[in-house]
């Protein structure tokens, strides 16, 4: 009974709030700008993209943005990776390279 109630109050009052807010969220989103003072409310506006990820920023070491970071897990070995290469480069003739490439691939 209380959750039907709490829903029905929020189904009235919720949307036109969203809807008031989501220019100025999409525009902090996509621009930056405001983003620390809505941080500072405690959410974050952010463009909706599936590789996105949502840092806690406040909770971040300032030598994360100044120490080189170890990658572990991530070996580059170049003498494998030349030698790859030089065995793909066999069907190099194979491929159609286009001459005037788009950003959208066309």
């Amino acid at each position: 009974m209380l959750k039907t109630l709490i829903r029905r109050i929020l189904n009235v009052f919720v949307p036109p709030f969203v809807a008031f807010f989501a220019p100025l969220f999409y525009y902090v989103a996509r621009t930056g700008v405001g983003m620390n003072l809505c941080r500072k409310w405690g959410f974050e506006p952010m463009r909706i993209h599936y590789y996105q990820p949502i840092p806690d920023y406040e909770k971040l070491p300032d030598s994360f943005y100044t120490t080189p970071q170890d990658l572990p897990g991530i070996v580059l070995d170049t003498q494998a990776i030349e030698s790859t290469l030089k065995q793909l480069s066999a069907f190099a003739s194979e491929c159609q390279w286009q001459e005037n490439a788009t950003r959208d691939g066309v």
